[in-house]
């Protein structure tokens, strides 16, 4: 894991747990801009969606959960595909 994704989920964390769901979407929101080809932004998403259900926004977190998933589809897929194997 890169140490700015680290560093984004751990403040985000911090925040969720205090229920600043605003200033963890920031951070989240932030970090998926700022890497939108990251094929590793499953459990950035997975947060967000999280935050945004806390924020009664059922819609907008399912939507988030649907791209999560399938960034870990994407992700399983291409690890298979490097070890057929596996």
């Amino acid at each position: 894991m890169s140490r700015v994704r680290q560093l984004a989920l751990t403040a985000a964390d911090q925040l969720i747990s205090k229920k600043r769901w605003g200033a963890a979407a920031a951070i989240l929101e932030k970090f998926l801009v700022s890497h939108p080809d990251n094929q590793q932004d499953a459990e950035v998403l997975r947060r967000l969606g999280k935050v945004r259900l806390a924020q009664g926004e059922p819609k907008a977190a399912a939507e988030l959960f649907e791209r999560a998933l399938s960034r870990y589809r994407e992700a399983m897929l291409a690890e298979h595909v490097d070890d057929p194997l596996a």
